[in-house]
C-alpha cells in the first residue's frame, strides 16, 4: 500500500502470482504422488531432474513406495525367471512353429510336445531368436539348441546326450592282431560319448606280414564323415620310440596306414590306439 493509502496495483499483482505459482507447484506435486500410488509410473515425477528435488525422499524409499522390486519380480516370474514354481508352459502349438510373438524366458514343455524339459527362448532381433532346451529325466539327460532365423528354424543340434554314451566296447580283432598284454596294458576298446565323439584306447602285437592291413571296423553310429589319418606311437626295436600313420575310414575300417613307421616296418613289434578322437558322424 502506498504512503496516501492507496492500493499499488503492481505490487499487489506480483503478490497474487507468487502465490499463485505457489499453490500450482503444491497442486503438481499432490497430482504427481496420486499417479505413482494410482498405477506404478513416475508420472510428473520425471520432470525433476534430482529425487531431492522432487521431495520425495531417497531412491530406495522411492523404490519401496511403489514396490519397484516386487513389480519386477512379478514382470520376470511371467517368463519363468525368478520363480520357485513351474514356470509357463511353452505358449505356442509345439516347438516348430512361428516363436517371434513369444517373449524372452524359461518355458517348460511337457509330453504333449516332441521333447520334454526346460527351454530358454532368447528373441534378439526382429524375426531371429535362439533356443535351448534342456532334458533331465532319472535315466537321460540332454542339452539341444537351435535357431531360427528368416528361414524359420535350423536344425537341432545336439551337444550333450547321455543316452548315446555306449560305454567301452571290445572289437572282434582281424587275424593276426592280439592285444599287446591284458591286465599290463589296457585292451583295445573303442567308445562313443555323451558329446559325440568316438575315443579309441588299447595296446595291440603286431604281427609278421601287418603293415597295411585292417585291424578291426566300426560300427555304424561309431565313424566319421570322411576318411582320417591319425597319428600313434609305436615301438622300433627294443628300446626306441617311433610314431606312425593309423587310417580310420568313413566306413569303419580302422587299418595300419601306409609309410611314417620307420625304416622298417617288420621291426614295430606294437602300436597303441589311445589318444585316438574324433566326431562320430556316420
Amino acid at each position: 500500500m502506498a504512503n496516501d493509502g492507496t492500493v499499488d496495483q503492481q505490487q499487489l499483482q506480483a503478490t497474487i502470482d507468487e502465490a499463485y505459482q505457489t499453490a500450482s507447484q503444491m497442486i503438481a506435486k499432490i497430482l504427481a504422488a496420486a499417479q505413482v500410488v494410482d498405477d506404478r509410473t513416475l508420472g510428473e515425477l520425471s520432470l525433476f531432474d534430482t529425487l531431492s528435488a522432487a521431495e520425495v525422499g531417497n531412491a530406495s524409499t522411492l523404490r519401496s513406495k511403489i514396490n519397484f522390486a516386487g513389480a519386477s519380480l512379478s514382470e520376470m516370474q511371467k517368463y519363468g525367471i525368478g520363480t520357485s514354481t513351474t514356470p509357463p508352459t511353452w505358449p505356442l502349438e509345439n516347438l516348430d512353429s512361428d516363436p517371434t510373438s513369444v517373449p524372452s524366458g524359461l518355458y517348460r514343455v511337457t509330453s504333449n510336445f516332441s521333447y520334454q524339459g526346460t527351454v530358454l527362448w532368447s528373441s534378439y532381433n526382429s524375426g531371429v531368436g535362439s533356443m535351448i532346451l534342456v532334458e533331465v529325466t532319472f535315466s537321460a539327460a540332454q542339452l539341444r539348441t537351435r535357431a531360427y532365423g528368416s528361414t524359420g528354424w535350423g536344425d537341432w543340434y545336439t551337444y550333450y546326450n547321455s543316452t548315446q554314451d555306449s560305454g567301452w566296447i571290445s572289437p572282434t580283432l582281424n587275424s593276426g592282431w592280439t592285444n599287446y598284454s591284458s591286465g599290463s596294458y589296457d585292451t583295445v576298446q573303442y567308445r562313443r560319448d555323451a558329446l559325440g565323439y568316438v575315443h579309441l584306447k588299447g595296446l595291440l602285437r603286431t604281427f609278421e606280414g601287418w603293415y597295411k592291413t585292417n585291424i578291426f571296423n566300426l560300427p555304424s553310429g561309431f565313424r566319421p564323415g570322411d576318411n582320417q589319418i591319425h597319428l600313434v606311437f609305436c615301438d622300433e626295436g627294443a628300446s626306441n620310440v617311433n610314431v606312425g600313420r593309423l587310417d580310420i575310414t568313413s566306413g569303419g575300417g580302422v587299418n595300419g596306414g601306409s609309410g611314417a613307421w620307420g625304416d622298417d616296418p617288420t621291426n614295430v613289434d606294437w602300436v597303441s590306439l589311445s589318444g585316438i578322437t574324433f566326431r562320430a558322424e556316420r
